[in-house]
């Protein structure tokens, strides 16, 4: 797999995977990509009243340890290899901006870069070439695989 949003994971035992996400990743609105936003997606789409097409996805994930700013420790419920695969392609959202437009917000065609798939490198040298570029300038945009 080529991470881009994660540079590190690792299994620390049967049911723990740990991340070690990207630094100087931003959402288009300017929020951090962290350990704390992979939280509270992670969690949202794990809640069954958000009724999430990709609770199904990651429903082995018992709990969401957020151990520093950028690493994260996903815990399992049980092994369960199909994990990173998962993971493959899930849109993380920004917790401040989400919490205030809602659903609505993250379905709304008009603010499609408010998840990952518009999050912006900081600086053209911390993606190792990975992203695909889509603005001009200093900024450039990773796509939402962050496994």
């Amino acid at each position: 797999m080529d991470a881009e949003l994660a540079e590190s994971w690792r299994l620390l035992n049967d049911t723990t995977w740990q991340f070690k996400l990207r630094r100087g990743v931003l959402f288009h609105d300017g929020e951090p990509f962290n350990a704390e936003a992979v939280r509270f997606t992670l969690e949202r789409v794990l809640n069954p009243e958000q009724k999430s097409p990709n609770r199904a996805n990651i429903a082995e994930v018992a709990r969401i340890d957020v151990v520093d700013e950028l690493t994260v420790n996903l815990v399992t419920s049980r092994p369960y290899a199909p994990l990173l695969n998962r993971l493959i392609d899930f849109p993380i959202l920004p917790p401040r901006y989400t919490t205030e437009k809602g659903n609505q917000g993250q379905a709304s065609s008009s603010r499609p870069s408010t998840v990952t798939g518009g999050a912006c490198l900081r600086s053209r040298g911390s993606s190792s070439g990975r992203s695909r570029s889509r603005s001009r300038g200093r900024r450039r945009c990773a796509t939402a695989r962050w496994t």
